[in-house]
């Protein structure tokens, strides 16, 4: 009997259970469609003003009294959200809403063609609040009419030029990706916007420049916003290399998932070792072998000022991920980029790197060299003679000392000598 009772007692708190959560889903859905009832969208727009923001306007009507209209934003594939209240107005019973969302400094910047989804949130003057469904909307550079070429990896926007040459830009930008996601085992997720500018003049307020003597001194030729997964790239002779070097940017971020301490020699390294003219470094690492230029990896998390040292660590970085992905494998740099992810400062890279392949930065610097001076034909300093060394560099003031000091030593025996006697 008792053990009958106590399955009545748990049926029936089962059964008050079910009820409560049934009143709590039927007491939702009737709010929503009440407060669905509260408001009528008219009319709603998002108009872009590249690059200084978007003006954001909306029109409704509503049955209860309106306190604020929030817009939130999403902009590209950032972590956050951003919100605004907007500017609010009425006339004949319509209620009209607008914001400008600014986007014109360094610290606010969105790339051009960057999507964004949107959703106002209603605030009644009772507390309550309704929001609406969700928008999507291209912040594209409004002085352009830009056509689009839709693949399953990309989206490639381009203005004023042949459908061919924009189908072969999208043909390396997918390639790219396909190459680059296998070899660091990655998945992109959504497609990567490319951006086509015709000429540096409207290219110019497209990128973010470091400096103003460096955005008149300096030919930006391409650049990457992984937080929003865009590529803008110059249309230039070189765009099919450009393509390569951005999108691989892109999918390196996604691989270390956009760490802080991602070393610059290794990003920049894969991104021209995507680069499909592989020996375009090839002199500039001899005049570094020749004038004692190179430097060891642990000073490439920053490139150096001068531009043909810049240059120079372009061209080291790209050969030294080669020798890395050419002799140990595509697997070992995946796990490396993975490692990155973890990691929260610099001097962690060698520990990480050493767990991944077995020796430090230092020794991979040192297997590296010696395997640049067999590619480029040039004698190792290991194995050249006395006399060799003496030449390197052009150095005839060694032997112009030695021949002095000889001629000096020869007079002064020759000065003893007569002495003596």
């Amino acid at each position: 009997m008792e053990y009958f009772t106590k399955k009545i007692n748990l049926f029936l708190i089962l059964l008050l259970a079910l009820f409560l959560i049934f009143s709590s889903i039927h007491k939702n859905i009737t709010l929503f469609s009440d407060y669905t009832e509260y408001v009528d969208i008219l009319e709603q727009s998002a108009d872009s003003d590249f690059p200084n923001g978007i003006n954001f306007q909306i029109n409704f009507t509503s049955e209860k009294n309106i306190e604020d209209v929030k817009i939130v934003l999403l902009v590209g594939n950032r972590s956050t959200s951003q919100y605004s209240y907007m500017d609010l107005s009425k006339a004949n019973n319509q209620i009209f809403a607008e914001h400008f969302f600014n986007s014109g400094s360094i610290n606010n910047f969105i790339p051009p063609s960057t999507k964004i989804s949107y959703f106002y949130e209603f605030i009644f003057d009772d507390n309550s609040s309704y929001i609406s469904e969700d928008f999507l909307f291209f912040y594209h550079d409004n002085r352009f009419k830009w056509q689009e070429i839709i693949t399953e990896k990309s989206n490639v926007f381009f203005y004023d030029i042949s459908i061919d040459l924009a189908e072969a830009i999208s043909n390396i930008s997918d390639q790219t990706i396909t190459e680059m996601s296998k070899l660091l085992d990655v998945k992109i997720g959504n497609s990567i916007n490319l951006v086509i500018y015709n000429n540096t003049d409207d290219m110019h307020s497209a990128v973010t420049h470091k400096s103003k003597t460096s955005s008149e001194k300096l030919t930006i030729l391409g650049q990457a916003f992984s937080d929003e997964k865009i590529v803008i790239v110059l249309l230039d002779e070189q765009v099919f290399e450009t393509v390569n070097h951005e999108i691989t940017h892109i999918i390196s971020s996604i691989a270390t998932d956009n760490s802080d301490f991602f070393p610059l020699w290794l990003n920049e390294g894969l991104s021209e070792y995507s680069d499909i003219t592989h020996q375009k470094y090839a002199s500039i690492l001899k005049w570094g072998i020749e004038t004692e230029n190179l430097l060891p990896l642990k000073q490439l998390n920053t490139f150096p000022g001068d531009p043909k040292k810049t240059i120079l660590a372009y061209g080291q970085s790209q050969s030294t991920v080669r020798y890395l992905i050419d002799n140990y494998g595509q697997k070992n740099i995946a796990n490396l980029f993975q490692r990155i992810r973890k990691i929260k400062s610099y001097s962690a890279i060698d520990t990480e790197f050493t767990n991944v392949y077995g020796f430090n930065l230092d020794q991979l610097y040192s297997l590296w060299k010696d395997n640049l001076y067999q590619e480029l034909e040039i004698k190792s300093p290991k194995n050249i003679s006395l006399m060799d060394k003496l030449f390197i560099r052009k150095n005839y003031y060694i032997i112009l000392s030695l021949l002095v000091s000889a001629l000096v030593l020869l007079l002064l025996f020759r000065w003893a000598k007569k002495t003596s006697s």
